[in-house]
């Protein structure tokens, strides 16, 4: 038998706070943003020490990964934003033929 899950539900909002579509993409964006936000700061601080003739902390292909990463990772806040842009855009039509 597998070992019991460990993971535990998380929400950046406290207990207390109702838990609506809004709240969700705003935890959605937090997320996504600090990864990327990540991501750019190691491949910085890579690029600083391979312009300073030091060890790099990556190799190419980890800091072609790396991106590739980023690149994704923001790709989902962009299609994420654009599905909430067509719910806003729904509601607001929805509304006028009332």
């Amino acid at each position: 038998m597998p070992p019991a899950a460990v993971h535990q539900p998380f929400s950046w909002f406290g207990p207390k706070v109702p838990q609506s579509r809004d709240h969700l993409f705003v935890g959605v964006v937090y997320d996504i943003c600090e990864g990327a936000r990540t991501i750019l700061h190691i491949e910085q601080r890579n690029s600083n020490k391979v312009q300073l003739n030091e060890q790099p902390l990556l190799n190419a292909e980890e800091s072609d990964r790396l991106r590739l990463l980023a690149i994704a990772a923001l790709g989902l806040l962009s299609d994420a934003a654009f599905e909430r842009i067509e719910e806003i855009n729904e509601a607001s039509h929805e509304g006028e033929q009332a």
